[in-house]
This record gives structure tokens, sequence and C-alpha cells, in this order.
């Protein structure tokens, strides 16, 4: 579906991937993208959610066949402990973490 305009912005079909065999099928089935979300990040109800093992895998399929992944970092926060340079600190150390574990 890439390629495709609309209102003057190219499309992206987008699917959350709650397992390893969902984006599997996602990326099969013609999604540009897929987004996942860890077992230590991912706040989904019913979603099993990626191992580490799995988002390797996951990411590994997807970019072989040139399909965008996208990991959500939920997060918890009480309002007395959110500001701005601990947001942007605990965001930078998980995606750093992310990005060394998948590409090992």
């Amino acid at each position: 579906m890439a390629g495709h305009m609309y209102n003057g912005r190219e499309t992206e079909l987008l699917i959350p991937a709650s397992s390893l065999e969902v984006l599997k099928i996602a990326v099969i089935f013609g999604a540009d993208a897929v987004y996942i979300g860890g077992e230590a990040f991912g706040l989904r109800a019913k979603a099993k959610n990626f191992s580490i093992e799995d988002m390797k895998e996951g990411v590994k399929f997807a970019h072989e066949r040139n399909v965008k992944v996208y990991v959500t970092a939920n997060m918890t926060l009480r309002v007395q402990e959110l500001t701005l340079r601990s947001l942007r600190k605990w965001v930078l150390m998980h995606l750093l973490y992310l990005i060394r574990e998948c590409s090992q």
C-alpha cells in the first residue's frame, strides 16, 4: 500500500502485532509497518507482547521484506515523578537497551 497518496500525503498501512505470529501474518498480507510492545514496555491489555528473542526474529523477518517495525514504549508514572528530564532519560535508556538487544 505504500506509495498511495491521500490529501497530498503518502499513506502507510500500520498494523498492531500482539505476537510474533501476528507480525508475520501482517507482513505476509501486505502491511507497510507493524508496531509491537516488549514484555517490559507494552501495556496493551490482551497482547502477549514480545520477548527480546521474538523481537529479534520479528524485526529480522519484517526488515527482510522491507517492512518497518515500530516499538511502543508505554509507561505509567505518578505525576510527582514526571519531569521532562526524567522522561527523556527513561526513554533514552530503554531505547538504547532495545537497540543493543535487537542488534545482537
